[in-house]
């Protein structure tokens, strides 16, 4: 059977749905649309802070990073690895809010069981070793604390040396006291090649802490005469001063330095031979400056006898009372009172040289 479509004849057009919209409602809703769309685009964000927060690391875990350092230190018993994992991650996002918190909770003394995995963070921590070099802070916390860091952390003094070395941000007073540090801990051979490197500084007072540290070291007999032959009478003295230490070891280096022409390091080695039990040589030596014609070596003279502590100095000292020159007398003076107090039992009041 043949079917005849005529030409009116059109294919089923789809029926619009009940629900459809007219064209004016269409467009009221794009324009909505676009109104939402571009109130959204034109509110403020708030900005994540880095500096302040952290990806929160498990259920009830804190977001700041003190806050989250001291969970992890507080539940670190409960699960040793979980809490040094995340304590790294801490440390590796956010090194210096790390820091601050972590130096709290261990000058505090509040680390329990977190105490080895504390210490480890802070000896690898450029802002820890910051935070002991801030000169607001007292040095003999600084000191304190560093040495304990030293017993928790063997590397730890290699650590802060080559920090002080590298770190071209810090100033020549963190420097000098990140120094002062240094010598306070028991240091061993493998910090030579670093400091050794503090001696090429432009600046005198760093050379001659490094070489106060060096002598406590005891460097081999090479870097002994290089070091007794440079230039600064500072660098000179203080590493005489550094071989108090172990004075008996060092008679022979105590001798020549008396020949030096400075008088700090006359002093320093006198003192080395007290030290040492050579006695007889810091006398007859001491009455040789006390007539010399330079008040800087008489003056040196009044302080290495009251570094004795020996009452048979205090009438020589007290003939220095009457010497021309006030240097000389001021140090006779400290010098009497100094060896009144080793007689007495009273520690005496250090006085540099």
């Amino acid at each position: 059977m043949l079917i005849k479509l005529g030409l009116n004849d059109q294919p089923d057009q789809p029926q619009a749905p009940s629900e459809a919209v007219s064209a004016k409602e269409l467009e009221d809703a794009l324009r909505d649309l676009v109104s939402a769309v571009s109130c959204q685009s034109a509110a403020p964000q708030v900005p994540e802070t880095p500096a302040a927060t952290v990806e929160s690391l498990g259920t009830g875990v804190p977001a700041a990073v003190t806050h989250a350092v001291d969970y992890w230190i507080n539940n670190f018993g409960r699960s040793p690895a979980d809490a040094t994992r995340n304590l790294n991650e801490l440390s590796a996002k956010n090194p210096e809010l790390t820091a601050r918190a972590l130096v709290m909770r261990y000058e505090a003394g509040d680390c329990g069981e977190a105490t080895s995995v504390v210490a480890s963070l802070l000896a690898r921590n450029a802002h820890a070793f910051g935070t002991l070099c801030d000169t607001t802070r007292a040095l003999e916390g600084a000191i304190s604390m560093a040495q304990s860091l030293a017993t928790q952390e063997p590397r730890f003094d290699a650590h802060f040396a080559k920090n002080l070395l590298v770190d071209d941000q810090i100033t020549e007073g963190a420097l000098e006291r990140g120094l002062k540090i240094l010598e306070q801990l028991p240091s061993c051979g493998r910090l030579i090649p670093i400091l050794i490197q503090f001696l090429r500084s432009s600046n005198g007072r760093v050379r001659s802490k490094a070489a106060l540290t060096l002598g406590r070291i005891a460097p081999a007999r090479s870097l002994t005469q290089r070091l007794m032959r440079d230039a600064d009478d500072r660098v000179r003295a203080n590493f005489v001063e550094g071989l108090w230490k172990l004075p008996a070891n060092h008679v022979e280096l105590f001798r020549e330095a008396l020949q030096d022409p400075h008088h700090r390091v006359v002093g320093n080695a006198l003192v080395g031979l007290h030290f040492a039990g050579h006695s007889r040589v810091v006398t007859q030596h001491v009455a040789g400056m006390v007539r010399r014609p330079e008040a800087a070596f008489r003056a040196a003279a009044a302080w290495v006898m009251g570094q004795t502590g020996e009452e048979r100095y205090a009438a020589v000292l007290r003939g220095l009372l009457r010497d021309p020159d006030w240097r000389v007398r001021r140090g006779a003076l400290i010098a009497l009172r100094r060896i009144k107090s080793s007689q007495s039992g009273t520690p005496p009041v250090n006085t540099a040289n």
